[in-house]
């Protein structure tokens, strides 16, 4: 099966989610799989501001999830039994109507062993059009020695959390209970090890005290599950059993 990619033009509303597998080498030497499923939403429109009367207008966003198992071994016929890891890539991308190429992504991947969270990487970057580069770059923005523009990377960087929760499940009920020390974007996810993406949930929210969401499992198969959690660009997981 393909991966899912988008349809241009863009529209904003569309939505297509499909699973996948795909097969390859890695290296010339190593065989590899990866297995899970892709949803791609084009779920925002209007525009981005750069700076102070840098505008650039008419922009479609869209939001690509990428969750999937991943294993590789020497010997192609042993991929069947070679441990899994799980990844689950978030990916927004803004694209100008006339583009098939993103004027900005930001994209945040994290990886899991055994359900448990191993690593997590956010970068993001800019590409303007080549007749705007220069103008939006401010002199902060100075060339490396290759003489291309570098993007930016949070990997490494600590960011304070501003979340503090609580997470329970009554059945095939996940209760998530939590505190915001500020004003948050929230997602998450239930995922099981194989990479398939079951649930996604995304609300906005004050900052505050009390607050508990109900994610309703049923239709779930009896094991264990991912719970994924992204609050302004940053991941926690739980492992949940249904």
């Amino acid at each position: 099966m393909n991966k899912v990619s988008k349809k241009f033009p863009l529209e904003y509303g569309d939505s297509v989610s499909k699973s996948f597998r795909c097969e390859g080498m890695y290296c010339g030497d190593h065989p590899f799989r990866e297995v899970g499923t892709t949803t791609v939403k084009v779920d925002a429109d209007g525009a981005i501001v750069l700076a102070e009367n840098d505008t650039i207008r008419n922009v479609r966003r869209v939001h690509t999830i990428d969750s999937y198992s991943i294993c590789m071994d020497l010997d192609s016929a042993a991929l069947d039994s070679a441990k899994l890891t799980l990844v689950i890539d978030e990916r927004y991308e803004w694209y100008l109507p006339a583009s098939q190429y993103p004027i900005i992504e930001d994209v945040t991947s994290t990886t899991f062993h055994d359900t448990e969270a191993i690593g997590t990487t956010r970068y993001a970057c800019c590409n303007l059009p080549e007749e705007q580069v220069a103008y939006y770059i401010t002199q902060e923005d100075e060339e490396d020695e290759t003489g291309e523009q570098e993007g930016f990377s949070e990997e490494g960087q600590q960011v304070n959390d501003i979340i503090h929760y609580d997470v329970e499940t009554e059945g095939k009920t996940i209760h998530l209970l939590y505190d915001l020390d500020e004003d948050a974007t929230i997602s998450t996810i239930v995922a099981n090890h194989m990479g398939f993406l079951f649930i996604y949930n995304q609300w906005t929210q004050q900052a505050g005290q009390g607050y508990s969401v109900q994610i309703d499992c049923n239709g779930l198969r009896p094991g264990i599950y991912i719970l994924y959690i992204n609050v302004n660009g940053k991941v926690y997981s739980e492992k949940v059993t249904l």
